[in-house]
């Protein structure tokens, strides 16, 4: 081939290249005849080679078959199992994180300040079996979306959004593990090896497999007998009621018989206490417990309490035990003989407790709204219907959230006045209880005790309104294109300024909403806060009736002072008024400032859209299935890349009610303007 000649002329700049294309598929034409010479009898060789093994290998084939076929069913089982996990993605990169308006150790308090829905023993939690994944569950957090706590202040090692403190009330079974706000309102995306966290922005958290996979694995403990021993003698605090209610000697022989027969290591125990124990298993599972039972006359004596978790326990029938000689014989190996009754009898009492305990959990968190069971509408990663829980637990027993919204973001706080994508409130902290009692807080219907921390949901609040919008990080996701960006500004000035103006210093955010004819995006949110229930009552009349009674019964119980009362009156701002409670049911939805919207996708008040690309362009040009669950982000279309990783579907079906992507269609912009909007959408829009 002759060595190239460039020129500056393009006409001898094309006729080269002309030149160059004819040569070179001569040369390479020239070299696939001399390959095909060369390879010819080395491939007539391996073809007889082939047809011999194929003879021989013919009769396996069937054989392999077979197991093939009862593998692959296997395998398609554990993707069943699995299908729910996100890719938790890398969790040992520490990421950059975003100037938000809290200091360190504001942020730390925002991420795991309980509010009293703290619903499960945290040593439980380290101690349960994921019955889908055979894992130890607290492993699978970050499968389910939960992110990473790099604070080294971060004592109980759990993730963003997960508390642990005792429960008002139940203070004797120690730390309780539950969901606060930042679960759901402290988002992370990653750009090309980079990770970036962003406090106020929403998280790809799928709260409904973290509800349902915790019921049935606690479930699954209480229905296997080896499963429930083990799960036992993985328990390492001892609850308060422990300690009062036997020695050390005789908890630590009980533990260890619960680790003995774990591991099967002695037959003796197991021939004789597994018969005995599937029997206290079953007498606990029929003692049904009730978890608001536990707050009645709620105080910390820690043996009265284990009265209560005790129920109709008899130890009288478990005597007969020690006429067995063999069983003392391993007792004594364990403890004074003396305390052989008493050994028995505590380890038979912990069983009792353990199942009865379990099962109330398991019941009280079944009850939001039949999690995990629902055919409709399915929450996923990033979405919740924690209205439609509250009115689960409240009102309507049965009754399936089937209404999921996108976590909002949470930024700009102190400029709003109503509340959620329909303006549906004005209160702040009662819509803070009834999320709390939407995600886990205990409450008894008759005397309206809960397990509520009002001081605390008011300085998450406070936490909150500190939050800054997201700014873009030019240094990670790219610089911005200032001249385009003017360009956009054109446009957004044009068609989305007259519904989503920033505020201005010392100004409010207008109560402005639309009707659902004129938005045309789905339906299923707004009509469902403005619906009737079953006795006749508008569901926003009641909900907002029972926070009234809930949180002043709240305040009674946590001796809330009459100077805390006013201050929770009015929002965590210097010189707010006392807010006017309202709770009203518009059937419309409501508008927002759009500084740091590039950070908040999916898009539409239910996601239904996964980059605000798509949202610029007609309905019918949106994406009408796609994956939600990556974080990777799009620095260009703006929003999280939305194909599924390998092996994976999409899991966003727009066809569904209450998934519908239509709707928001203002202004038809050409390629160029939609480019030039989506620049202008990176900056703090001023």
């Amino acid at each position: 081939m002759s060595e190239p000649q460039w020129s500056t002329d393009p006409q001898k700049q094309a006729e080269f290249m002309n030149d160059f294309r004819a040569q070179t598929t001569a040369e390479l034409s020239a070299i696939r005849r001399r390959l095909t010479w060369m390879l010819t009898p080395t491939i007539l060789v391996v073809l007889l080679a082939v047809l011999g093994l194929t003879v021989f290998m013919t009769t396996r084939v069937i054989d392999i078959h077979h197991q093939v076929a009862n593998i692959d069913e296997s395998v398609k089982n554990v993707g069943r199992t699995l299908s729910y996990r996100q890719a938790a993605g890398d969790q040992e990169t520490r990421p950059y994180f975003m100037p938000n308006g809290l200091s360190d150790a504001e942020r730390e308090e925002f991420y795991h300040l309980e509010e009293g829905s703290e619903v499960f023993p945290l040593d439980w939690l380290r101690a349960l079996e994921n019955s889908q994944t055979k894992n130890p569950y607290i492993n699978d957090l970050y499968g389910m979306g939960f992110l990473r706590d790099w604070d080294p202040n971060n004592k109980d090692g759990l993730p963003v959004g997960l508390t642990s403190a005792p429960t008002r009330g139940l203070e004797p079974l120690g730390k309780m593990i539950g969901l606060n706000c930042a679960a759901c309102h402290v988002g992370e995306m990653t750009y090309q090896g980079k990770r970036i966290r962003i406090d106020g922005a929403p998280n790809m958290l799928d709260t409904r497999t973290f509800f349902a996979s915790l019921i049935e694995s606690s479930f699954a403990t209480i229905e296997d007998s080896d499963k429930l021993l083990a799960f036992i003698s993985r328990l390492k605090e001892e609850r308060a009621d422990q300690k009062k209610a036997a020695r050390p000697a005789v908890r630590s022989a009980a533990q260890r018989i619960f680790r003995s027969m774990a591991d099967k290591s002695e037959k003796v125990l197991i021939e004789a206490l597994v018969p005995v124990i599937k029997k206290v298993v079953e007498d606990a599972k029929n003692d049904k417990l009730e978890l608001p039972e536990l707050l009645k006359d709620a105080n910390k004596d820690a043996s009265q309490l284990r009265t209560r978790m005790l129920g109709k326990f008899d130890n009288s029938k478990f005597k007969t035990l020690l006429d067995n000689s063999s069983l003392k014989s391993k007792l004594e190996a364990l403890v004074d003989k003396t305390e052989h009754e008493s050994t028995l009898v505590h380890t038979f009492e912990e069983i009792y407790i353990g199942v009865r305990l379990l099962r109330a959990r398991a019941v009280f968190l079944k009850k939001l709204g039949g999690v995990g069971t629902d055919k409709r509408t399915e929450w996923g990663a990033g979405r919740v219907d924690a209205f439609g829980s509250a009115r689960a637990f409240l009102f309507e027993d049965g009754y399936k959230p089937v209404n999921p919204v996108s976590y909002p973001f949470i930024w700009g706080l102190y400029r709003i006045d109503w509340f959620h994508y329909d303006n549906n409130t004005t209160t702040f902290l009662q819509r803070n209880c009834g999320q709390a009692l939407g995600v886990g807080a205990v409450h008894d219907p008759k005397t309206l005790a809960s397990s509520l921390h009002p001081r605390n949901l008011y300085r998450l609040e406070e936490l909150a309104t500190k939050l800054k919008p997201a700014v873009w990080p030019e240094d990670i996701l790219g610089n911005i294109d200032t001249e385009s960006a003017k360009r956009g500004k054109v446009h957004f000035d044009k068609h989305c300024v007259a519904c989503h103006k920033t505020p201005g210093d010392g100004e409010k955010f207008k109560d402005v909403t639309f009707d659902l004819d004129k938005l045309g995006t789905d339906p299923l949110r707004a009509k469902m806060f403005a619906e009737k229930l079953p006795d006749g009552k508008m569901f926003y009349d009641a909900i907002g009736d029972a926070m009234d009674k809930i949180s002043k019964k709240a305040y009674e119980d946590n001796n809330v002072t009459k100077e805390e009362i006013e201050k929770f009156s009015r929002a965590p701002i210097p010189g707010s008024p006392v807010v006017t409670v309202v709770w009203r049911g518009p059937g419309k939805y409501s508008a927002r400032p759009l500084d740091g919207v590039w950070a908040t996708g999916p898009f539409l008040h239910n996601g239904s859209v996964p980059t605000i690309d798509d949202l610029l362009k007609p309905a019918k040009d949106r994406p009408k299935e796609f994956f939600v669950g990556n974080r990777e982000f799009d620095a260009h279309k703006l929003g999280y890349i939305s194909t599924p990783p390998s092996g994976r579907q999409n899991n966003y079906d727009t066809k569904v009610e209450g998934n519908h992507n239509t709707g928001h269609e203002y202004g038809a912009l050409s390629d160029t303007e939609r480019r030039d909007l989506l620049e202008y959408l990176k900056t703090d829009l001023n």
